[in-house]
């Protein structure tokens, strides 16, 4: 923990400190043989080796631990307990998915049956904000990547921002694949 005297900023010398000694606390309590430990580094290489600018698998490995979660309910503790919680964005969130008019596509390539159209309402919440999901029961429709995945993306597929009407619907064409 010296070797981390030198950090210029005091809350990540604080950060990595604790992180240290955690860790080693953990590494003590179940008593981790250097041969798990090899283990354990391995699936973390090979982890980050899937990773690139499109694809971030410790994201999805933070969501597995429940780091997330976690994460956003420390940002979030002073909420009433009551508010509608808080969540992450999860791994089919896309940051340059393009924004969608109410009742169209969310398919950009025309792939796909357009098999529903979806129709919900959004509401204020008091306190913290509210999120609409939806889901489909059954098999994946992504062929088991999601479109951050694919190594050929070239703009985010079955993804969209998606407004409000004045009356706080929205609505889009979902595409079976």
């Amino acid at each position: 923990m010296r070797s981390f005297e030198q950090c210029d900023d005091p809350r990540l010398h604080d950060i990595v400190n604790a992180l240290v000694k955690h860790l080693h606390a953990f590494v003590r309590e179940v008593r981790l043989t250097p041969d798990e430990w090899l283990a354990g580094i391995d699936f973390l290489t090979r982890t980050g080796q899937k990773c690139d600018a499109i694809r971030q698998e410790f994201i999805l490995l933070s969501d597995v631990l429940g780091v997330s979660m976690t994460v956003d309910d420390v940002a979030h503790a002073e909420v009433p307990p009551n508010a509608t919680e808080s969540s992450a964005l999860g791994p089919f969130y896309t940051d340059d998915a393009p924004e969608i008019a109410y009742g169209e596509t969310i398919a950009r390539s025309g792939k796909g049956e357009s098999c529903a159209r979806p129709r919900a309402r959004a509401r204020r919440a008091r306190y913290g904000r509210s999120a609409a999901r939806w889901s489909k029961r059954g098999r994946p429709t992504a062929r088991g990547f999601t479109t951050r995945q694919y190594a050929n993306r070239a703009e985010p597929d079955y993804r969209g921002r998606l407004r409000t009407l004045a009356d706080g619907t929205f609505s889009f064409v979902a595409v079976k694949r």
